[in-house]
């Protein structure tokens, strides 16, 4: 398959990607505006109980001048008048009774205000996330290709970056006197020994209708494979590649390539020093003309099936990787 075809192809999945982060970035900015409605609302509602709190303070100057006028009076004629004792009475009570939903309106008061607090601090958080996905955008757009032509510069960029997050795994692995076809067997052998064989998981994306399909391409470069311990047939081809470029650069001539089969699948095409061709397939353990196999006793595994945790079991156990 043509080079830049797969480029356009990959270009395609990382802009998916990117729609992804701009979903999230929609959802998050309908939260924040949720949030700040809120805010609102909780504000309008502390306004009043403010206003209430002030039209009860006024009742309370006034009843307590009623009350102080009433007890005057009261002085002057409590003998006279039996009825002004009990209104004195009535008048305290109400008082009582005022001061006691004050005291109710302002612990509700309290309440809304921790609360418009909190509500503040998750906005601000928002706003923080916000801007985490802003400055992942804004790191990420220099990767984003259209379709055409000058998408296969992605392709470059990436298996260049790739390479250049390896290159001192890559030294420990490669030689620098090998020749490809050491190189092809080695680079095999240390994917076998360390990663696992992974089928991407599906996952939900936007498409330009707005609707949610599920995709199950994504392409990761060569130190995150190494750092999940696997990946799918694209991610173990490109860490392949990105070992074998971070060595030679361009002094060895190979290709990404995927082959459209009834089971399509990714690997390198590397010129052999004979002029010959080597087709390395990592996924399936595949170097022209021979397979890499796990030996215990009688029985042979594909490593490529196992978790490295098992695979390290079976070595401890006396396996070996050939």
């Amino acid at each position: 398959m043509d080079p830049r075809i797969m480029a356009l192809v990959l270009a395609s999945i990382l802009i998916v990607v990117g729609i992804i982060g701009m979903y999230n970035y929609t959802m998050l900015r309908e939260d924040l505006r949720e949030a700040y409605d809120e805010i609102e609302r909780l504000r309008i509602q502390y306004s009043t109980l403010s206003q209430n709190i002030t039209d009860l303070g006024q009742r309370l100057i006034e009843l307590d001048q009623a009350n102080m006028e009433a007890l005057r009076n009261l002085q002057a004629c409590l003998l006279e008048n039996e009825d002004l004792s009990k209104q004195v009475a009535g008048l305290t009570e109400e008082l009582n009774e005022t001061l006691s939903l004050l005291d109710q309106e302002k612990e509700r008061a309290n309440a809304l205000q921790q609360e418009l607090e909190n509500l503040q601090n998750i906005a601000a958080k928002i706003n923080s996330s916000l801007a985490r996905v802003n400055a992942t955008l804004t790191a990420l757009q220099p990767w984003y290709q259209p379709w055409g032509p000058s998408s296969a510069s992605f392709l470059d960029n990436l298996l260049y970056w790739s390479s250049s997050s390896i290159s001192d795994l890559a030294a420990t692995v490669i030689e620098p006197w090998y020749n490809e076809t050491q190189i092809a067997v080695r680079v095999l052998l240390h994917i076998a020994e360390t990663l696992e064989y992974r089928p991407d998981p599906y996952i939900r994306v936007p498409d330009v209708n707005a609707s949610l399909v599920l995709v199950d391409e994504m392409i990761q470069p060569a130190n995150e494979t190494l750092y999940l311990g696997g990946g799918g047939d694209e991610d173990l081809a490109v860490y392949a590649y990105s070992l074998i470029y971070a060595i030679k650069q361009d002094n060895i001539e190979m290709y990404l390539i995927t082959v459209v089969e009834k089971d399509t699948w990714t690997g390198l095409l590397i010129r052999a020093g004979d002029g010959g061709w080597l087709i390395l397939d990592p996924a399936n353990g595949y170097l022209t003309g021979s397979r890499v196999v796990m030996i215990l006793g009688d029985l042979e595994l594909d490593p490529f099936k196992l978790s490295r945790e098992a695979k390290n079991d079976l070595v401890a156990r006396g396996a070996s990787i050939i």
